[in-house]
């Protein structure tokens, strides 16, 4: 065949032509070799790891026969064993890995080009038209000009630090070859080959403190999404200069440097994961081999391959082996040297972890053959230029403590070791002896085998259908009776309180029923007996019927608890039905409350699950005591026994019986002095008597529910449908009538503050909510405190004056309401003056021997001091918090609590070793660095009754855009069980973000803002799960701030323990009727709905305390930029009785410090709590921003919803070019008739989770204004290190709101005062409560110093003084002329004539 002729192109362009051929046959090379490259991997990718582990085996039984013989490696100083390590084999040459296929990246259209003058959102800004940046805030820039003043003067622009940014998503490529992607570490080799490198990724910037990015969570449930992410960038970086890692710091991040920026490599795009997997492995390897042998100098070997490095999981999600580590041997061995000849000073060749790698690698740095040559790593200079933008920022004491690498490792005690074991991420310390080694996946396969053949044998019975049945006469209770002592099923004999398995079947709507499988092969290997049967426990048998009426149990592994649940545990629940008896398959041993561990094959039941209220209950020792009277040969023929008691069924009756109303039962009849006609009684309707004259709480239609009195029952006719009815006296609220009716000014806006009027209103007994108190403010004295009467209580209200209408219009129309216009139930009113006593005795009983507390994560003490104000009965006696100014903070503020400034897993060590009698340096605190000061001395265990543990937050918050999934921090929930554990305290209060619910275990890293997999919900489910193994009743359920009279939208997640043995507490249900769409649901991984809080509009007693309630009396005042141009003498933008105050960013704040006079007296009850003490600093002032923030926020109009879209297209910045951006909504001028939006520990005007402007004034919010948000106090003070205003922002943004601590301390003092009043505290405080006597009235009661202003004696005679009353200057004149009680003693009790 004659060869082709070229044609015309070929001719005049031969270079292209052979180009063009080269190209094409490199590509089909590239083909083949990538389809070869493919075939070998698949072959290999299976047994790699076993063949090289046999590899290893052969190598060892060669090396110990020539042991055998004589000692190869001869007998020289240099083969002395270093450490104690044994001499073993040397390990093969490392085989070459595989080349990788040839791929190559492609732009994409929205990628960005990283300039010198790239600037992201939240960046600090290097413009040069202002000193500083508008990103920054005074507390930088001040540390900025410190270290001008100590270090000269900075470098130009071009040498100051690069901004710090984050990479995810990327892809790294050669851009001299087509942009080919290429493995990292090519970067050091020094072939000859002209090279380039560039990254393309998702790029957002770093921040200094991750707090900065965490805050609300949004007003979803459980498992609702919560505020929009920031939005990463795809940007193309490079060319890239080099790459640094600090192989001395566990986790430190992989950097790497471009001429304008520094990134940290998070995680790598999937199509580029192979590649950067081999660059990331060995020196990830490195790094922690390294790191912790600088931490540990005598760590051998085995020691660290088994604790340290197969419990770290990389990036990728897998954990790594031995044979990684052996991989990596030579890098390591290169690093090694490298790192001994920069630091010649630490010798860490001689640690026993080194020496082993060093002696049994296939090459050693000492080697004859030469390590290959590499260009110098970016280490030294470039090292500290990375952190050189950091370091002003670290200046600052508590950004240093909770940065990554100066966080302490997880340390936890052997039985939260044992069952965390295989869920966490991380290696955790373990104090004291280790925990029991865990079985065998030998031993393990053979219990599942064996497990699966009792399975099968229990499914081969069930199949068979209907089992026979079979019973005696002599099997009766009684010769006539239709209950049965025993009986015969399927040839086994069944008696009640027997425990049997039952098919699975219907359950309500869903049916449950399996088909069961036809042989055995065909059981899945993870099958249990609780997949095909479910458990109960039979409680009577009838014989007629043919029927067991059994009570339920659940396995724990059908529970939220699903894959952590012991295997073994059952929880009884409440439901139960009757089963035909050929049904039971077979008996289940099962113990009620072991002492101890049960058999293998054995399960066991101590607790008591609640799905609806989200409890878990242990189980009372007279639980089943009706299974008595058939074991008990003397009850067999009574015929008072109740053979039919069931617990559930009784349960079910009487919630069924509280729903409905009927007449009080009849006293004895002595006691009934003419009550005997039905109309002369009152009415039981929810387990709750009414009378005539009762107050009741009774539903609206929308805001707070309704008060009134009770005046007549009006009952239904014989034979109507109609159902009984109220007629009810409307009490209205002068919290309603403040701004409403005219010259009612002088009146604050109390809650508690109630009048009567004539109006009345029929009601259906449905509506009825709970009984109210209402008394005349009369009533109150010296001996009866109105604020202590109304702190009983949420449901106590008081009145003074009397109107004909709801709404009056003329403030004159009023008269004044004495105790003798109010008639009241004399029993009612009896009880409620008793309970009044028996709290306030029980409170000054318990200040003689309060319950201890110890706060965990204190923060400022927010937590324990609510539930301390709440109790009443409770002394908080330490503190741990590790932010040196917040454990300053709650020392000023608590002087009384041993404040413990240090990580709470040094001081657990420290604990625990002490009391072991280990010698054991006592930790320092961290707020005194210069001076060393040994913390307080921890109490002994058995001295500490409450434990509360706000445990971090930020990796949880649906705001912290940079989770990942080995991050330790998550792991302090272990840390703070641990103290649990260590303690074993009678209470337990944890509390966390709602994320917290999405917590799950074994995630694995998915990109730059999630992780994913693992164990759904493994979080709450560990939790739990600790807390039920050390005997802890659980209740836990989200609780919304605004419902307990905070002025802000919170849901937090809450959870109560408590011995099994003491009673559990409620959680409180709302006292406040707040506004919001949260309907506080948690939805469980399976399917379950769990809502124990009632969020009904119209049922919450009190209304909702907006912004204006909370801060409307603290000072006003606007900003000003510095050097604005005053024109006439007058700011253009000052208004009129507003001053304005300059915002300068060089100062540390902007406002009022010190003693501060108030806007006007307070307008509203929360303000006068408020200030109820003298604040020595009322701190109300803003933190300052550069200039140009400050002309954006005083541009803002003054109306609820206004926001940077209303600003001038000249004042946007880059990301508001979209006025219509995330941005730019989110941050908004609030209604002050609304609630504060979640208070975030990030405030700042440009903040994207921060809505921060002020409803009425030209600014951002104060300090003050927050801790009013927060419920704070006035005279609580807040410190911090050098001014830093932002570091008081973060106490007050992780704290727990005041008020909603408060409703929890009070459900605990409710549960405390019952078993004092049972003669049963002794068990709960350690000291025996003399019981309750009734009546508390020769007692003298102790007043606090506040109470003064509060106090009113009724019993002066002819004008005489009138003890503690006093006029207010608000109370109108004519009121003053009260109708005293002439003829009664001055110091005789004013509740005496409270009724009529």
């Amino acid at each position: 065949m004659p060869p082709r002729r070229p044609n015309a192109f070929e001719v005049s362009f031969p270079e292209e032509v052979h180009r063009e051929a080269a190209l094409r046959k490199k590509r089909e090379e590239d083909e083949r070799e990538r389809r070869r490259h493919a075939e070998l991997l698949a072959a290999q990718q299976v047994d790699q790891k076993k063949l090289k582990r046999k590899e290893r085996e052969n190598s060892k039984k060669q090396e110990k026969e020539r042991r055998k013989g004589a000692d190869p490696l001869g007998s020289t100083e240099e083969d002395v064993d270093i450490g104690g390590i044994e001499h073993e084999f040397m390990r093969p040459s490392k085989k070459v890995q595989l080349d990788l296929p040839t791929e190559y990246y492609f732009a994409k259209p929205d990628e960005t080009r990283e300039t010198a003058d790239t600037y992201l959102e939240g960046e600090e800004d290097h413009s040069d038209n202002d000193e500083g940046s508008d990103g920054e805030d005074s507390d930088t820039v001040r540390a900025r000009s410190r270290s001008i003043r100590d270090n000269g003067p900075q470098p130009p622009r071009k040498d100051r630090p690069k901004p710090i940014r984050i990479l995810t998503d990327f892809t790294i490529f050669d851009t001299r070859h087509r942009n080919e992607l290429v493995i990292f570490s090519k970067i050091e080799d020094e072939d000859g080959v002209d090279r380039r490198f560039e990254v393309a990724g998702l790029v957002v910037p770093y921040y200094v403190d991750e707090e900065d990015l965490v805050g609300e969570d949004g007003d979803e449930g459980g498992n609702g999404r919560g505020v929009e992410e920031v939005e990463p960038i795809y940007m193309r970086v490079g060319p890239v200069l080099g790459y640094s890692i600090d192989w001395t710091k566990d986790k430190d991040p992989f950097y790497i440097e471009t001429p304008h920026a520094w990134y940290i490599l998070k995680m790598p795009a999937k199509n580029y994961s192979p590649w950067y997997q081999m660059f990331y492995t060995p020196r990830r390897l490195a790094q922690l081999v390294i790191a912790s042998a600088m931490k540990q100098k005598r760590l051998h070997f085995n020691d660290f391959v088994h604790d340290t490095l197969n419990n770290t999981v990389g990036i990728f999600g897998d954990r790594f082996v031995e044979d990684d580590l052996w991989d990596a041997a030579d890098l390591i061995c290169d690093i090694i040297a490298e790192l001994q000849t920069e630091q010649p000073d630490k010798n860490i060749r001689v640690i026993p972890v080194i020496a082993h790698i060093l002696k049994h690698a296939s090459r050693t740095p000492t080697d004859s053959r030469q390590p290959h040559r590499r260009k110098k790593r970016l280490d030294g200079p470039s090292r500290l230029r990375i952190t050189a933008g950091l370091l002003i920022d670290l200046r600052n004491p508590d950004l240093a403590v909770l940065k990554q690498e100066n966080q302490n490792p997880t340390h936890v005690t052997p039985l939260i070791a044992s069952l965390a074991r295989g869920f966490i991420n991380e290696e955790l310390i373990v104090i004291g002896p280790p925990p029991p080694k865990e079985r065998s996946q030998a031993e393990n396969a053979m219990r599942a085998k064996a497990q699966l053949g009792i399975l099968w044998k229990l499914i081969e019975r069930a199949r068979g259908g209907i089992l026979g049945v079979d019973w005696k006469k002599e099997d009766r209770v009684t010769p006539r009776s239709n209950y049965l002592r025993k009986v015969e099923v399927g040839g086994v004999v069944y008696k009640p309180g027997d425990f049997v398995l039952v098919p699975r079947g219907k359950y309500g709507s869903k049916d449950l029923t399996l088909t069961w499988p036809r042989q055995f092969a065909h059981l899945p290997q993870d099958a249990s007996i609780a997949s095909y049967f479910w458990f109960a426990r039979i409680i009577y048998i009838k014989n007629e019927e043919q029927i067991a009426h059994v009570q339920w149990l659940e396995h724990a592994s059908q529970t939220m608890l699903n894959e952590l649940a012991n295997s073994q545990e059952l929880f009884f629940c409440k439901l139960c039905n009757p089963i035909p008896l050929g049904c039971l398959v077979a008996k289940a041993q099962v113990h009620v409350n072991p002492a101890g561990s049960v058999k293998p094959d054995e399960y066991f039941v101590r607790y008591i699950h609640d799905l609806s209220l989200a409890t878990f209950v242990a189980v009372p020792q007279d639980y089943h005591r009706c299974l008595d009277h058939y074991n008990d040969a003397s009850n067999r023929a009574s015929a008072t026994a109740i053979l039919d008691y069931c617990p559930i069924c009784i349960a079910v009756e009487e919630d069924n019986h509280k729903m409905q109303w009927q007449y009080e039962p009849l006293p004895p009849r002595r006691e009934r002095n003419g009550l005997d006609a039905p109309e002369a009684r009152g009415i039981v309707f929810n387990g709750k008597v009414y009378h005539l004259f009762d107050f009741v709480l009774h539903r609206a239609d929308k805001g707070p529910s309704h008060i009134g009195q009770i005046v007549d029952f009006v009952k239904p006719r014989h034979g109507s449908r109609t159902s009984l009815t109220l007629r009810v006296r409307k009490v209205g609220r002068i919290w309603d009538l403040v701004g409403l009716v005219n010259a009612v000014e002088g009146e604050i806006k109390d809650e508690r503050h109630a009048f009567l009027t004539e109006e009345e209103a029929v009601i259906p007994y449905t509506d009825i909510i709970d009984k109210a108190v209402v008394l005349s403010r009369e009533s109150f004295g010296q001996r009866i405190s109105l604020r202590k009467w109304l702190d009983t209580s949420p449901r106590h209200f008081y009145v003074r004056f009397r109107f004909k209408k709801m709404i009056p219009e003329p403030w004159d129309t009023k008269s004044r309401v004495s105790f003798r216009d109010i008639d009241v139930c004399k029993k009612c009113t009896e009880e409620t003056i008793a309970h009044y006593y028996d709290v306030n005795e029980f409170k000054n009983k318990m200040q003689n021997s309060p319950m201890r507390v110890m706060d965990l994560f204190g923060g400022v003490g927010a937590f324990s001091l609510g539930l301390k104000e709440g109790s009443g009965c409770l002394k908080v006696t330490h503190a741990l918090e590790i932010s040196p100014s917040a454990a300053r903070t709650i020392k000023r503020n608590c002087p009384d609590t041993e404040v413990i400034n240090q990580c709470v897993n040094t001081v657990l060590r420290y604990e625990i070793k002490k009391n072991e009698g280990h010698h054991i340096e006592r930790p320092s605190q961290l707020w005194s660095p210069e001076v060393k000061i040994p913390i307080p001395e921890l109490p002994a265990p058995g001295e500490v009754d409450i434990i509360t543990a706000g445990f971090p937050c930020q990796t949880h918050s649906r705001l912290n855009m940079f989770k990942t999934a080995n991050d330790i921090k998550s792991n302090l929930m272990l840390t703070a069980l641990s103290w649990v554990d260590h303690y074993r305290p009678k209470y337990v209060y944890m509390e966390n973000v709602t994320g917290f619910l999405s917590f799950h275990l074994n995630t694995k890293q998915a990109g730059l803002h999630r992780v994913e997999g693992g164990v759904t919900m493994g979080g709450l489910k560990l939790l739990i799960r600790l807390l039920l193994e050390m005997g802890y009743q659980v209740r836990y359920s989200l609780l919304q701030a605004g419902h307990y009279g905070t002025p802000q939208r919170r849901v937090r997640f809450f959870l109560i323990a408590a011995k099994g043995d003491l009673p559990l507490p409620d959680l409180p249900q709302p006292t406040h009727d707040f506004p919001q769409t949260n309907r506080l649901a948690m939805t469980m991984p399976n399917g379950d709905i769990i809502r124990p809080i009632r969020t009904n509009v119209g049922t919450a007693p009190h209304p909702f305390v907006s912004i204006e309630d909370a801060i409307g009396d603290l000072p006003k005042f606007d900003w000003k930029r510095p050097g604005q141009v005053r024109r006439n003498g007058r700011d253009e933008r000052e208004r009129e009785g507003v001053p304005v105050v300059v915002c300068d960013y060089k100062k540390p704040h902007c406002g009022y410090q010190g003693r501060v006079e108030y806007q006007f007296e307070p307008k509203t009850s929360y303000q006068r709590d408020a200030r109820v003490k003298e604040s020595n600093d009322l701190q109300h002032y803003t933190k300052t921003v550069k200039a140009r923030k400050v002309d954006r926020v005083v541009a803002i109009p003054l109306r609820p919803g206004a926001d940077y879209r209303s600003l001038r297209a000249d004042m946007y910045e880059w990301q508001f070019a979209n006025p219509i951006s995330s941005a730019a909504r989110s941050n908004f001028r609030p209604d002050k008739d609304s609630c504060f939006p979640t208070i975030v520990t990030n405030i700042d005007p440009m903040a994207k989770q921060s809505k921060v402007l002020h409803p009425y004034c030209k600014r951002i919010v104060t300090v003050r204004e927050l801790a009013r948000a927060q419920g704070f106090p006035d005279w609580f003070v807040f410190e911090t290190h050098r001014g830093n205003v932002t570091t008081i922002h973060k106490q007050i943004g992780n704290a727990v709101p005041l008020p909603l601590a408060r409703a929890l301390g009070r459900e605990l003092g409710e549960v405390l005062l019952k078993e004092w009043k049972e003669g049963r505290l002794e068990g709960v405080v350690g000291w025996e409560g003399e019981g309750h006597e009734g009546g508390g009235n020769e007692i003298e009661l102790v007043d606090d110093e506040h109470d003064s202003d509060d106090e009113m004696e009724i019993g002066s005679v002819d004008g005489r003084d009138r003890g503690g009353f006093r006029h207010r200057p608000d109370h109108d004149e004519e009121m003053q002329d009260l109708d005293w009680d002439r003829g009664r003693d001055s110091d005789e009790d004013s509740m005496e004539g409270l009724y009529t």
